[in-house]
């Protein structure tokens, strides 16, 4: 039997009936993207269980059916961004046990998560939830992801994460909660030990940031805390950082701990070679090459580290 794609996007389509699909079970991929569907009703793509990948994106659907995705028992991508989404009823996912790909529900109108919401993915590995407008994580959030890999929460209204969200997703590597509401001093609440490598901060309101914050992080290579109101950060705070080579920033001061030593490669225009290093922490803010690095590429490299 020979499986294939089809596209119907960028048509008028607002209602999906039950059968509408019947004969052609053997479909891939399906694109309907770009159209004016407002309801997902029970059951409408029940015979498509060779379908591995659903392309929703970009209509109008603020209602999905507990049963809406019953039958796609192959599934491994679900697109459902850009769309008036409020509530997810965790028994329409439930089906989708192979789901261990992509889900991407960004650009929606989520305003909480809760533990029970992704209860029938436990192998979802990428999930996107940017651009909505989340300013609730409960307890246990996303403990029902064991071996989620990348998790994408930024452009939200978070102002904290409870302790439990993240305690059974050790997998992570790429956790982006930019542009939330994140003040005071950060306390992330991530499992120890745990394999992010990518974390991104950015566009918050953190104003602290201790020796401690980023205990734990073993892992983490590269770290984005540019648009934070934080005046000096310690770097002590890197000093158990083992991997970490990047830090996006645009503060202007860091509290050094020499031989432990910034410097930064600004597009090959700026280069700060060994012997150009400060040996000084007063040295380190007042040197030229830094400075303008600093100012203009946003970035440091960490070298030599202790």
């Amino acid at each position: 039997m020979r499986l294939y794609p089809r596209t119907l996007k960028d048509n008028t389509i607002n209602n999906i009936e039950i059968g509408a699909f019947n004969g052609t079970n053997n479909l891939i991929s399906l694109d309907l993207s770009g159209n004016r569907l407002i309801t997902l009703g029970n059951k409408i793509f029940e015979n498509l269980n060779q379908l591995t990948e659903l392309n929703l994106k970009h209509n109008r659907i603020s209602t999905v059916g507990d049963y809406a995705f019953k039958g796609l028992n192959s599934l491994l991508t679900l697109d459902l961004s850009q769309q008036f989404i409020k509530t997810l009823p965790y028994t329409a996912l439930k089906p989708m046990t192979k789901l261990y790909s992509t889900l991407l529900m960004n650009s929606n109108k989520l305003s909480s998560i809760n533990k029970a919401d992704f209860k029938g993915l436990p192998k979802l590995q990428i999930l996107n939830l940017d651009f909505n407008q989340i300013v609730n994580i409960g307890e246990a959030g996303f403990n029902a992801l064991p071996v989620l890999n990348q998790l994408r929460i930024s452009h939200n209204a978070l102002r904290m994460i409870p302790a439990t969200s993240f305690s059974n997703s050790p997998n992570i590597q790429l956790l982006d909660l930019s542009y939330n509401y994140f003040g005071g001093s950060l306390s992330l609440a991530l499992p120890s030990p745990n394999n992010i490598t990518k974390l991104n901060l950015m566009n918050n309101a953190l104003n602290a940031i201790h020796s401690n914050t980023f205990n734990g992080l073993n892992q983490l290579q590269n770290l984005k805390i540019e648009n934070n109101p934080l005046a000096c950060v310690p770097a002590q705070a890197f000093l158990k950082l083992s991997q970490l080579s990047i830090v996006y920033t645009t503060f202007y001061q860091v509290c050094c701990q020499l031989p432990t030593t910034v410097t930064c490669d600004y597009v090959g225009a700026f280069n700060c070679s060994e012997h150009q290093l400060p040996n000084s922490c007063a040295g380190n803010n007042s040197n030229a090459i830094l400075s303008r690095c600093k100012l203009l590429s946003g970035y440091l490299y960490f070298v030599d580290k202790a």
